[in-house]
């Protein structure tokens, strides 16, 4: 990256934001992992150019970048434009400062319920162990504003559904209760509020795969992606899908490890 030439392509945009996201970027192409070695390989590929245009992207989303709610990340062998829940709930005070938001994840040992009543939507969630890593049963997303009130509630199955159309796992694995606050909150939005979130849709669904199959377990997706090499990769279709393996005789579950590994196959030989 050249700090000069990205700061004279973002000319005539807010300087503060623009010397801030300069050194964001600078930040992404020089900090080090513990053996020392560049931690964002992938930032080496991406152009000023490419940076640029990301910098316009979330600008006229009237958000900013902070590498944390509006981020920048390698997705599906290429990079790009990451936003988490809070970037949705942003967006929606950009749009209704007046909304009120409430996002929830129901764990087993909670009293959950709710209800509409013309038009109003009510809910009480009493939480059984609030510090506790009960198993989830799902979760729910209450949004009010002026434009109506809505509801939206997904369970724990349905969840796993979206997770396993993600490209990648390996961030669901991290950070999952945000993960599913996410999936919630842009469920809701992407029913209700179409017309205002619609650009960040359209970057944000580069990370999912419709044709993810839901054959598979997000174990077995989280495992393929993790291997690092050809070599692994052999093992793990041998494992899977030799002449006497589980699932050789499971044409569904076959198919999509078929394409799973073919995938990760080809991220391999790309450097991914």
């Amino acid at each position: 990256m050249n700090k000069e030439k990205l700061t004279n392509l973002l000319a005539g945009y807010d300087e503060l934001k623009v010397s801030q996201y300069v050194a964001y970027c600078d930040r992404l192409e020089t900090e080090k992992n513990k053996e020392g070695n560049p931690k964002n390989g992938w930032m080496k590929n991406t152009t000023d150019e490419q940076l640029s245009e990301y910098y316009k992207i979330v600008d006229k989303e009237g958000l900013e970048f902070d590498g944390k709610h509006t981020f920048i990340e390698k997705r599906n062998n290429k990079v790009s434009i990451g936003y988490d829940y809070q970037a949705y709930k942003n967006k929606m005070y950009l749009a209704y400062p007046e909304s009120v938001i409430d996002i929830g994840i129901v764990r087993e040992s909670d009293v959950y319920n709710s209800w509409k009543e013309s038009g109003k939507v009510y809910y009480k969630h009493v939480t059984g162990n609030p510090f506790s890593d009960e198993p989830i049963k799902g979760a729910y997303c209450v949004i009010k504003n002026k434009r109506g009130e809505f509801l939206t509630e997904l369970s724990y199955a349905e969840i796993e559904k979206h997770r396993k159309k993600a490209s990648y796992d390996s961030v669901w694995i991290e950070w999952l209760v945000k993960m599913i606050m996410k999936t919630i909150i842009k469920s809701a939005v992407s029913v209700h509020y179409q017309d205002v979130f619609s650009g960040m849709e359209i970057i944000d669904n580069e990370n999912y795969d419709l044709e993810n199959s839901l054959d598979i377990t997000v174990e077995m997706k989280s495992e393929i992606e993790n291997i690092a090499t050809l070599d692994e990769l052999g093992v793990y279709y041998e494992k899977h899908l030799g002449k006497e393996s589980e699932f050789s005789y499971d044409p569904p579950v076959k198919a999509a490890l078929i394409k799973t590994l073919t995938q990760r196959k080809k991220e391999i030989k790309e450097g991914f």
